[in-house]
This record gives C-alpha cells, structure tokens and sequence, in this order.
C-alpha cells in the first residue's frame, strides 16, 4: 500500500505540479526546508521519498515482539514461565477455569484418616493387604496407604498377578488371597457385592471430604479406608480472587460427587465434573469449549495431559510431572495457584501493551504520511521521526516491567 501511494504521490506531483504551490508557500516561512524553487522532479521525488521513510514498519514490527519480551521476562520474575506466544492473547480471552482436584487445589499428598473394619480379619492384617498392592502403584492415594503402614511398622507381603486400573484401583493376589482395593466402580466391575449398610457408611464419610477407598478379598468386602487431602494454604484465596475478576471456576476430578463438592464447597469453587476418569478429561474440556467457553486448564498429574494440551490454556504446575509440564503452554514454577491470578493479569497488561503499541505506531503513519505527501516533510526528519517512532514503542514496551501483578 506505501509503495503504491509513494507511486501515486509521484505521479500526482509531476501530472499537477503546480497543485500544492499554495500549501507550501504558505508553510515557506515556518517549514524553512520546503522548497518552493525546486524542479517539478525535484519536488515529486521529495515528497515521495519522504512518504517512503516515514512509512517505514519499524514501529509495526517492534509492537508485538517487544511488548511479548518484557512481558515474558516479568513472567519469569514472578515465577511464571511462557512456553507458548499466543499464550499471552488467549489469556485475555479466557471465560472458565478448569482445576484439577489432587496435587492443585489440595496438597497432592493425601494421608489416611480412619481405618472401618467389618470382618473378622484384624486391622493389621488388613492394612497389610492394601498396603502390600499399593506399594505396585504410583498414585498419591495408594502412598498415603503405604506409607499408614509405615508408620504402624506393618510389613508388606509379596503380590502376584498385579493390575492396576487407571481412576479405579489395583488388584493382585497375596497368599492365595485374590485382593482388590480401590473405588466402588472397581467393586463393580470385579461383581463384588457391597452392602447396602457399608454403602451407606461410606457415601457418609465422602459427604465429610473423605476420599473412601474399599478393600475386598475373595468377592468379599473386608473394610474401607478414608483417605483425605488438605487444601494448599492459597487455594482458597486464588480462586476467589478469580470469581472476582468475573471467572468461571470448575474442578474436574476422579473422585465421586459427593467427595467432590465437599472439596469445592471448601475451596469456593463454582461447579464440579466429578467420576471423570483420565482419558475422559480432555472430553470435559472439549464440551466446555464446544458450548462456547474459552478454557484454561490448570492441573498437575499425568492425568491431566491430555486435558492441559486440548484448553486454550494449559496452565501446569511447577511441582507436577515433566509429561504436565510439557503439555501447558504456561507453567507456574511455585506451583502455587495465586500465580494463576498474576499470569491472567500478565496477559492482560501484556496485550494491553501490544495494543497501545500499535495504536502509536499506526497514528503515527496516519498523521504523518499525508504531511509527507503534500510535501512539506523532508526525508532527513522523516527517518529521525521514524527512529522516534521505534524507539517510544521500545520504551513503552519496557514500561509494563514495572507493573505488578
């Protein structure tokens, strides 16, 4: 489009040289480089020279990338790693915030708080059955059993024929005893029966926050362990801080409802997507999307991979797994989730930026090529005015490093 109009300024100059006369004898006494005594080619070639070096796209170029780079380095400062650009424009956009339950809302390290016996078998010997299988598993439920029998001093038995179920739980066989501990769903699917008076026990537990965690041998149920996890000390802050800002908060978890909602009721969370097993996570996410949300994911585990790469947003935890952090496309090193409240604002203040930055750079075009192409610029100020340009773009850029987030 510039060369075009370079070109047009040209011809226009040269077709009707006598044209402008008027505009530039009157500028004559206060512009003292216009040239009224020129040649017409002197004067065409002027005025499209000038058009030509003050539409330079310095300043266009440098808006996006300077801003992105003072931005990305306040990220880091604030413990906030950008992996991915357009990262920064898709966090001004985002409507929903999607967390994980283990290990981002709560502490990922779940302890056991109580031990319901029902059959004859002694604790002891239960706990070591559970503990014996899930010392096969690598889940933070299945070390908050093991490490109860560390500290009860119970010894772990060898186990043959180990399975494990993603979401559910894990099998095996000790001293001919065919073990399975996990959740209802697992019961279930092994047809073990479970009655409806330790049903009710359990679903009583899980209304408390308790994770339940049902220990059977040979088709029978022998006992049910609760397994509860606190919440990090700022979850509760981060995500009310986000509801604030006009956010829509879910939890996207394993778990059953009612251990669910007890959880979100506790940190403040606005809607729960409870029973959602790992590799139907990133189907959560696309429904969200597809009823018009814009999501950012925020989670931890290997579960939630898949989940962190399909949202618009994958916000990862620091303290997580490689698989997870090599999934988001923004990683919170602290693992800390009042970070996702500074990263939302760094992309607001980023693109902000970006925006001020191109609003500069292209008044200035609009202001000053008509100028050029009436004559009354001269190419030097124009390439000193361009430079100007270039350079308030820089400076405006390193502005956003004294922001807070």
């Amino acid at each position: 489009v510039i060369l075009i109009v370079a070109l047009l300024t040209f011809a226009v100059w040269m077709i009707f040289p006598g044209m402008m006369d008027p505009i530039l004898v009157w500028a004559e006494a206060w512009v003292p480089w216009v040239q009224t005594d020129a040649t017409v080619f002197g004067k065409a070639f002027f005025a499209s020279l000038a058009v030509l070096v003050i539409a330079c796209p310095c300043a266009l170029g440098l808006a996006t990338p300077t801003a992105l780079m003072v931005g990305t380095g306040l990220g880091a400062e604030n413990g906030i790693l950008i992996r991915k650009g357009e990262a920064i424009q898709l966090l001004t956009e985002v409507t929903h915030i999607v967390f994980d339950k283990t290990g981002t809302i709560t502490e990922g390290k779940p302890k056991v708080t109580g031990v319901e016996v029902f059959d004859e078998v002694s604790e002891n010997e239960l706990i070591m059955l559970a503990a014996s299988v899930e010392n096969l598993s690598e889940h933070p439920i299945s070390r908050a059993i093991v490490d109860y029998a560390a500290e009860k001093n119970i010894e772990q038995n060898d186990v043959e024929g180990f399975k494990s179920y993603a979401g559910k739980g894990v099998s095996g066989t000790i001293d001919n005893k065919n073990v399975v501990v996990g959740n209802i769903r697992l019961m279930e699917e092994q047809d073990i029966r479970v009655p409806a008076e330790k049903k009710e026990k359990a679903e009583s537990l899980e209304s408390e926050g308790n994770t339940v965690v049902y220990v059977a041998a040979d088709q029978t149920i022998l006992a049910l362990i609760s397994v509860a996890d606190t919440l990090k000390p700022d979850s509760v802050e981060a995500i009310q801080a986000l509801k604030r800002m006009g956010y829509k908060t879910w939890m996207l978890t394993g778990d059953n409802e009612r251990v669910a909602k007890a959880i979100a009721g506790e940190a403040g969370i606005d809607d729960v997507m409870a029973g959602v097993l790992p590799d139907g996570k990133a189907d959560a996410i696309k429904n969200l999307q597809e009823n018009g949300a814009i999501v950012m994911m925020v989670g931890d585990g290997v579960n939630d991979a898949p989940a962190l790469a399909t949202a618009d947003v994958g916000v990862a935890l620091g303290t997580g797994t490689d698989i997870a952090i090599e999934s988001g496309s923004v990683v919170i090193m602290d693992g800390k989730l009042t970070a996702v409240v500074k990263a939302l604002n760094l992309g607001e203040y980023t693109f902000k930026k970006i925006k001020q930055n191109l609003f500069w750079a292209f008044i200035y075009n609009v202001v000053m090529i008509p100028v050029a192409i009436i004559g009354l610029m001269h190419p030097v100020l124009a390439e000193a005015a361009m430079a100007v340009s270039s350079v308030s773009v820089i400076g405006n850029s390193k502005r956003l490093q004294k922001s807070t987030l």
